[in-house]
């Protein structure tokens, strides 16, 4: 089961008895992760999920705001000091958790110091990091969340006034500009009813115990989507059976 049909079954499931069967409620689950960023489409209707259409850019995630981060601030370092900290094992190290902590602390306030003592060779980094310095350090981020939430649409062909809401979820749904690219894309209010960090493991939970016999689960049916093609071929036999994405695939 893809992650973002687990995220769908864990917010349908419990709420089979609020939807209906002749109007049926499209949502939007955006996922922002360490390394990816999604947007799926999924229609609910009572007891059943469709998921209509999904777009995933693995170039966008809080890994690569890190990696940001860490070169530019490397960059003034290595001007000062004539040091390079990013060829240096234990100084990359030390780097790379700073940024991540100063990302951390600038998703709730204005500013944060990134301050590492020793960097390299006995010379320090302190430097005061902005919201505004990390929004345009990662401005070339917002263009691609865009593209891949007007594909998610455009695969799933509906339009934004379709939508019922946008649930986001993910560690790094947490940054501000993150957030405010998906609110001006989508033109929704962002909600927050799941458990970011949790739902894709209480979703995948939820199918094995709909698939196991030791489980009593309520009937919930999952129609989902295919992100590649997928082809299956026999042994001695001429033809192969092949699907291509956007199929949809019964769980």
């Amino acid at each position: 089961m893809n992650d973002s049909t687990a995220t769908a079954l864990a917010y349908g499931i419990y709420r089979s008895n609020e939807f209906s069967d002749n109007t049926p409620t499209i949502v939007a689950f955006t996922s922002v992760g360490a390394s990816h960023f999604g947007t799926s489409i999924v229609k609910f209707t009572k007891g059943h999920l469709t998921v209509l259409g999904e777009a995933i850019d693995t170039t966008v995630g809080g890994r690569y705001i890190d990696k940001i981060l860490m070169e530019h601030y490397s960059q003034q370092f290595t001007t000062k000091t004539g040091l390079d900290p990013l060829k240096n094992a234990k100084s990359r190290f030390k780097l790379e958790e700073a940024v991540n902590k100063v990302k951390k602390i600038l998703s709730a306030n204005n500013e944060a110091v990134l301050g590492i003592e020793c960097l390299l060779e006995d010379e320090d980094l302190n430097v005061v990091v902005t919201r505004d310095k990390l929004e345009e350090l990662c401005a070339p981020m917002v263009d691609k969340m865009q593209s891949v939430m007007n594909k998610a649409l455009k695969e799933a062909n509906i339009t934004i006034d379709d939508l019922h809401s946008v649930e986001i979820i993910g560690g790094v749904s947490r940054v501000p500009f993150i957030q405010r690219t998906i609110v001006d894309t989508l033109h929704k209010d962002l909600s927050r009813t799941l458990n970011a960090d949790e739902c894709v493991a209480r979703g995948c939970a939820l199918q094995a115990a709909m698939l196991s016999p030791l489980f009593k689960v309520r009937d919930f049916a999952v129609t989902d989507f295919t992100q590649q093609g997928i082809e299956v071929a026999w042994q001695q036999q001429q033809q192969a059976t092949s699907t291509t994405n956007n199929d949809d695939v019964e769980d």
